[in-house]
């Protein structure tokens, strides 16, 4: 008021405070304490709505705006989970795939060969509230390996619901940031499980181990990421040389 809209000539009202710049008012002493007050306001409001949504996840509530692929919002005031059969068993199926050995990027070629829809196009298709970007990083909506891996990742397919993930450090900013997993809220046993928790634990054990597949081979091979280096420690890995046009 003092600086940037006398820059751009820009004349500011605000009637219930009778204020106009035009006349000089914003100069007022009321103006400034007023501002004072009402910014102490701003943050006492985010104080207690950050702390009231934060009993809510440790009881286990729901608070998410959107609930992840294979379930859908329930009970009273949508603050628990129930299971969308369809999506749960494309999610059941990418478990089972992986457990067998087959890729992220062919589990999601695979799913775009059968015709299924991917989680921002289900829900899109259905009418069901989602994220702009939903579980997809390409624009054509379809299954990509990136989309397979974040849902091989996410625990609350096994029951358990997480959250608080991300946050916003100050309550004047809109910009979120990650928070490191030891600070996640997890509550066990708050809605059914799609996923039996020894297989999603057996599924991120693969996921630590190198089980990269060739490029012309759908499954990987029966050693990958078994193999260690004596010296090292590291895992062994295949790899073909080529010299003058020979391998």
């Amino acid at each position: 008021m003092r600086r940037v809209f006398p820059a751009y000539g820009v004349r500011f009202i605000a009637i219930n405070d009778n204020v106009d710049t035009e006349n000089d008012a914003a100069d007022d002493l009321t103006v400034s304490v007023k501002n004072i007050m009402n910014e102490a306001y701003s943050r006492d409001i985010s104080v207690k709505t950050r702390s009231a949504l934060d009993v809510k996840r440790r009881s286990g509530d729901f608070v998410g705006a959107f609930p992840i692929y294979g379930y859908i919002k329930a009970g009273d005031k949508h603050k628990s989970l129930e299971i969308d059969e369809y999506a749960a068993n494309v999610v059941r199926d990418i478990f089972r795939k992986r457990l067998e050995g087959f890729s992220a990027s062919h589990i999601a070629d695979e799913l775009n060969r059968m015709g299924i829809l991917s989680p921002l196009a289900y829900k899109r298709n259905h009418g069901m509230p989602h994220a702009k970007g939903g579980y997809t990083d390409r624009k054509d909506c379809k299954w990509s390996a990136t989309t397979i891996i974040r849902i091989l990742q996410d625990e609350t397919y096994t029951g358990t619901l997480v959250q608080g993930k991300q946050t916003t450090p100050h309550f004047k900013l809109k910009e979120r940031e990650d928070r490191p997993s030891s600070e996640w809220v997890r509550v066990e046993g708050t809605h059914e499980a799609i996923i039996q928790k020894h297989d999603f634990d057996l599924v991120q054990r693969l996921r630590r181990i190198d089980t990269r597949t060739s490029p012309k081979s759908d499954k990987v091979y029966l050693f990958s990421g078994i193999l260690i280096c004596g010296c090292c420690g590291c895992r062994m890995t295949r790899k073909t040389n080529r010299y003058k046009d020979k391998e």
